[in-house]
């Protein structure tokens, strides 16, 4: 009897041994797809200048946007940008300075090329705008010059620059 419980407790602890030999050989995997899709790269095109055309010594002009300067924007539908103006503080002439300012309804975007006034917008803060569904829109600048009274006659001159960012 003894015999036969030592062969039963052996046999026990085999098959046992074979199971969790078993068990830990176990393995399973699953996978995944990856995928990422490119949008149509950004691209600003210089549209007309902000011209304030002849002004008056000692007399403020401004231009707005409607009829001030344009930029074109192409890149991809429904993508968040973020609109960055770098603004002048002067336009030049040699070492003499005719101060221009921007208001902070300066600046307008649209779908399109032409100027609703519906998205106005703050050119000294910039904006961030979902791009439109066609790819396609046109950001509007005006702006203010302010002659001093003895301000030297010529063409005064100055670059306004916009950056298109995706975020």
């Amino acid at each position: 009897m003894k015999r036969l419980l030592q062969i039963t407790l052996v046999a026990f602890i085999m098959t046992g041994l074979t199971t969790v030999a078993f068990a830990q050989g176990q393995s399973d995997n699953a996978s995944i797809g990856a995928d990422a899709t490119v949008i149509a790269q950004l691209d600003v095109t210089a549209g007309s200048s902000l011209n304030f055309g002849n002004v008056t010594p000692g007399v403020s002009s401004s231009v707005a946007y409607g009829s001030g300067g344009s930029f074109s924007i192409t890149g991809g539908g429904g993508a968040s940008i973020d609109l960055d103006f770098t603004l002048p503080a002067n336009l030049t002439l040699g070492a003499n300075n005719l101060p221009i300012s921007f208001s902070t309804t300066d600046a307008n975007w649209e779908d399109g090329n032409t100027s609703s006034g519906s998205n106005e917008f703050d050119p000294n803060a910039g904006t961030t705008i979902t791009f439109p569904a066609d790819g396609d829109m046109t950001v509007f600048i005006g702006g203010t010059v302010n002659p001093g009274a003895g301000q030297v006659a010529g063409t005064y001159t100055g670059n306004i620059v916009l950056t298109a960012t995706y975020n």
